[in-house]
């Protein structure tokens, strides 16, 4: 299931569980919150807000990734002007040819990519509040929220379910009855969530009766008066 909530994306189609049955969906959108800790502690940033980026040290490796491809494009640059040509003429035919399939533009497409890479333990930079810099920092946590839309008696309805509790941070069992893969993907039976901590059942106790324990009382009260006799008996 996991596996599966990696690939979701907007326009996703899914079935959404509610009232005994299963109802045709989809995934209209899904917001990242991004956990992190630095020097100055723990701190939570909503990816659509901008404050989070890639590592300046990642986009300088692949700025210079894509100069040491410069001078190879070059030498097959003659080779794709044919090719150019047929695509421009394929694109006034067709104007939408080529159109993104998310919302926004490049900028927001490279970053819905790079949200979906993130991992913990990744580091990111975060924007400083007070002094507007930007921070190395690194990723402790990450929450999906999944802005779902499902159809019942011909109505569009709208729900939205994280994938994991923000304070305990264990998966959210609510998202995994509710939101299921169409029936044209196969996934693994998902297990139900174990809590960390499980309760312990309480030993219980077997009760005494009130006649039982007055009958206990009486045998020992009767044990002590035989002991007297044969101690008299003795004596004499």
């Amino acid at each position: 299931y996991t596996t599966w909530l990696d690939d979701v994306v907007s326009d996703t189609e899914i079935q959404y569980f509610a009232r005994g049955r299963m109802l045709p969906g989809k995934v209209c959108r899904v917001h990242y919150t991004v956990e992190v800790q630095n020097d100055a502690g723990l701190s939570t940033h909503e990816a659509s807000d901008g404050g989070i980026r890639r590592c300046s040290e990642n986009a300088n490796a692949n700025a210079n990734a894509k100069t040491n491809a410069t001078d190879d494009a070059k030498d097959i640059e003659t080779m794709e002007v044919d090719s150019a040509a047929s695509t421009t003429a394929a694109t006034e035919a067709n104007p939408d040819a080529g159109a993104l399939d998310e919302d926004g533009g490049d900028d927001d497409l490279q970053l819905k990519r790079w949200l979906r890479t993130l991992k913990t333990d990744d580091y990111v930079e975060v924007r400083n509040e007070d002094t507007q810099q930007w921070e190395r920092a690194r990723v402790t946590f990450i929450n999906r929220m999944y802005e779902i839309q499902y159809v019942m008696r011909k109505s569009y309805n709208d729900e939205s379910i994280a994938e994991f509790d923000a304070k305990s941070h264990e998966p959210n069992a609510v998202l995994r009855t509710k939101m299921r893969p169409p029936n044209s993907v196969r996934i693994e039976q998902t297990p139900e969530v174990v809590s960390p901590s499980p309760s312990v059942k309480p030993t219980r106790k077997k009760k005494k009766r009130f006649n039982d324990s007055e009958e206990d009382d009486d045998d020992d009260e009767d044990d002590d008066e035989d002991d007297e006799d044969e101690d008299e008996d003795d004596e004499d």
